[in-house]
Protein backbone atom coordinates (compact mmCIF):
# COMPACT_ATOMS: atom_id res chain seq x y z
CA UNK A 1 0.00 0.00 0.00
CA UNK A 2 2.97 2.39 0.79
CA UNK A 3 5.01 1.61 -1.84
CA UNK A 4 5.81 4.31 -4.07
CA UNK A 5 4.05 6.63 -2.17
CA UNK A 6 6.49 9.81 -3.54
CA UNK A 7 5.61 9.03 -6.85
CA UNK A 8 1.62 8.49 -6.17
CA UNK A 9 2.02 11.98 -4.13
CA UNK A 10 3.65 13.32 -7.41
CA UNK A 11 0.97 12.19 -9.65
CA UNK A 12 -1.51 13.09 -7.51
CA UNK A 13 -0.06 16.60 -7.81
CA UNK A 14 -0.63 16.80 -11.30
CA UNK A 15 -4.33 15.52 -11.26
CA UNK A 16 -5.09 18.34 -8.60
CA UNK A 17 -3.68 20.97 -10.31
CA UNK A 18 -5.36 20.12 -13.62
CA UNK A 19 -8.82 18.89 -12.46
CA UNK A 20 -8.72 21.43 -9.88
CA UNK A 21 -8.31 24.53 -12.34
CA UNK A 22 -10.81 22.87 -14.46
CA UNK A 23 -13.46 22.93 -11.88
CA UNK A 24 -12.92 26.39 -10.67
CA UNK A 25 -13.41 27.76 -13.57
CA UNK A 26 -16.46 26.02 -14.28
CA UNK A 27 -17.79 26.89 -11.04
CA UNK A 28 -16.80 30.07 -11.57
CA UNK A 29 -18.35 30.91 -15.17
CA UNK A 30 -21.55 28.96 -14.14
CA UNK A 31 -22.04 30.76 -10.98
CA UNK A 32 -21.29 34.05 -12.79
CA UNK A 33 -23.81 33.38 -15.35
CA UNK A 34 -26.67 32.16 -13.54
CA UNK A 35 -26.69 34.14 -10.23
CA UNK A 36 -25.37 37.30 -12.28
CA UNK A 37 -23.30 37.49 -9.67
CA UNK A 38 -19.47 38.28 -8.82
CA UNK A 39 -19.09 35.98 -6.29
CA UNK A 40 -18.60 33.52 -9.37
CA UNK A 41 -15.20 35.51 -10.47
CA UNK A 42 -13.86 34.97 -6.75
CA UNK A 43 -14.62 31.23 -7.04
CA UNK A 44 -12.38 31.24 -9.99
CA UNK A 45 -9.97 33.44 -9.05
CA UNK A 46 -9.48 31.63 -5.54
CA UNK A 47 -10.28 28.27 -6.58
CA UNK A 48 -7.54 28.45 -9.03
CA UNK A 49 -4.76 29.68 -6.57
CA UNK A 50 -6.23 27.10 -4.19
CA UNK A 51 -5.76 24.27 -6.37
CA UNK A 52 -2.36 25.11 -7.11
CA UNK A 53 -1.05 25.81 -3.55
CA UNK A 54 -2.40 22.17 -3.25
CA UNK A 55 -0.60 20.48 -6.03
CA UNK A 56 2.21 22.19 -4.84
CA UNK A 57 2.48 20.92 -1.54
CA UNK A 58 1.25 17.59 -2.36
CA UNK A 59 4.34 17.89 -5.14
CA UNK A 60 6.49 18.65 -2.34
CA UNK A 61 5.70 16.19 -0.05
CA UNK A 62 6.02 13.41 -2.86
CA UNK A 63 9.43 14.57 -3.96
CA UNK A 64 10.56 14.64 0.28
CA UNK A 65 9.38 10.64 0.21
CA UNK A 66 11.23 10.08 -3.04
CA UNK A 67 14.39 11.83 -1.86
CA UNK A 68 14.39 10.06 1.25
CA UNK A 69 13.92 6.82 -0.15
CA UNK A 70 17.39 7.37 -2.42
CA UNK A 71 18.91 8.58 0.79
CA UNK A 72 18.23 5.12 2.67
CA UNK A 73 19.01 3.29 -0.35
CA UNK A 74 22.33 5.47 -0.42
CA UNK A 75 22.88 4.71 3.03
CA UNK A 76 22.38 1.31 2.86
CA UNK A 77 24.76 0.89 0.14
CA UNK A 78 27.29 2.90 2.43
CA UNK A 79 27.34 0.90 5.68
CA UNK A 80 27.48 -2.41 3.14
CA UNK A 81 30.48 -1.16 2.12
CA UNK A 82 32.13 0.06 5.37
CA UNK A 83 30.97 -3.37 6.86
CA UNK A 84 33.23 -4.80 4.18
CA UNK A 85 30.56 -7.12 2.23
CA UNK A 86 31.09 -5.46 -0.85
CA UNK A 87 33.86 -3.96 -2.55
CA UNK A 88 33.07 -0.19 -3.01
CA UNK A 89 32.24 0.56 -6.84
CA UNK A 90 36.16 1.07 -8.61
CA UNK A 91 36.90 4.45 -10.11
CA UNK A 92 37.92 5.24 -13.69
CA UNK A 93 41.03 6.95 -12.51
CA UNK A 94 44.53 6.15 -14.89
CA UNK A 95 47.38 5.29 -12.92
CA UNK A 96 50.43 5.64 -14.76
Amino acid sequence: MFDNLGENLVRAAKAVLVYGICLAWLTGIIICFTEKSLVGILILIFGSIGAVALAAALSWMGQVLCNQKEMIRLQKETVKVLVGETEPPETDSDEN
